[in-house]
């Protein structure tokens, strides 16, 4: 019979298969994806190389570790049907230095359990046609601290952006937009944070979309931006479970928000502003107005139902 020794490394084994399966399970077309490995401290496993040698479909796997310039050519070269899976977004870090850490095809693309970090714009996709969407699943994003510096910044057409479980943060935002005025792309942020690490009010939108046609946020929290959520070009908002928002700007048809909390979460800056721009409806509800709310006149249609500031008393247009 095997040694105890010999028995803890047969169960080791059995359970780093198990879940090698289990998270290439996640991802669609088994049978006709390859693996591939990517390990940290070599040209010959670095993503770099991994990724010249995959087609659309594959699935590569991320060993913990950090990944940089060292042996990484940055930015890296996305490839559309490619997923890029690390061990876990806490220790598996890719770390691009001054420049992009990945460019390239949106078109069917998958990052999870990675952290990306970049001195510029950490994430910059595109694709003129990408069916097969863009999903982005518990990673955390670095982008830079400059003007400018931006976690994530996608041009799409035709399809799917979906941001889950994730924390971003820079001196900028995100922006995704579609590529054209009758874009069908939709945008789902789920379950994740997003911050400024610039000075108080110096950064702008935590959240810009253009050219698409709906927007999807839940449980999402907002920090230390001056204008949270500037979206234009859409047509179809839905918001639960905002948190921290301080100017909700928004050209878009029709928005509904419910279930959140309007202004800084930390208290002492410029009041909450709502600005729904013509032609448009904005309907607000179940919603705390921490710092008041005004509207600018001669502009769209806004309601607030059951709202009220941090005194629990109740909010109404002005």
């Amino acid at each position: 019979s095997p040694s105890p020794a010999e028995e803890e490394t047969m169960r080791m084994k059995f359970f780093v298969a198990a879940l090698s399966i289990a998270a290439f399970a996640t991802y669609a077309n088994l049978a006709a994806a390859r693996q591939h490995t990517a390990k940290a401290g070599s040209f010959g496993t670095s993503i770099t190389r991994v990724l010249e040698r995959t087609t659309s479909g594959d699935v590569i796997f991320v060993e913990a570790g950090v990944y940089d310039q060292v042996y990484e050519t940055f930015p890296l070269q996305m490839k559309a049907g490619i997923a890029l899976v690390g061990a876990s977004a806490e220790n598996t870090v890719i770390s691009a230095g001054d420049v992009n850490a990945i460019e390239g095809d949106s078109a069917g693309v998958v990052i999870d359990n990675l952290t990306i970090a970049s001195n510029a714009q950490t994430i910059f996709l595109q694709s003129a046609s990408a069916p097969a969407g863009l999903s982005i699943r518990n990673s955390i994003i670095r982008g830079g601290t400059n003007p400018g510096g931006l976690a994530l910044i996608v041009r799409n057409n035709d399809t799917r952006v979906t941001i889950e479980n994730s924390d971003l943060s820079a001196y900028d935002g995100l922006g995704i937009s579609g590529s054209s005025s009758t874009s069908t792309l939709d945008v789902e942020i789920t379950g994740t944070s997003i911050t400024s690490n610039a000075p108080p009010l110096a950064a702008e939108a935590a959240i810009g979309v253009g050219r698409a046609n709906s927007v999807t946020l839940n449980k999402v929290t907002v920090r230390n931006f001056f204008e949270n959520f500037q979206i234009h070009g859409v047509n179809e908002i839905s918001v639960d479970d905002l948190n921290g928002v301080s100017n909700v700007n928004s050209g878009a048809t029709k928005v509904l928000i419910r279930n959140s909390l309007l202004g800084y979460i930390d208290g002492n800056e410029e009041p909450a502003g709502l600005d729904q721009r013509s032609n448009g409806t904005m309907k607000i509800v179940d919603t705390m107005l921490a710092n008041g709310a005004e509207a600018p006149a001669n502009h769209g249609d806004i309601t607030l139902l059951n709202c009220y500031d941090q005194h629990l008393n109740p909010v109404t247009m002005p």
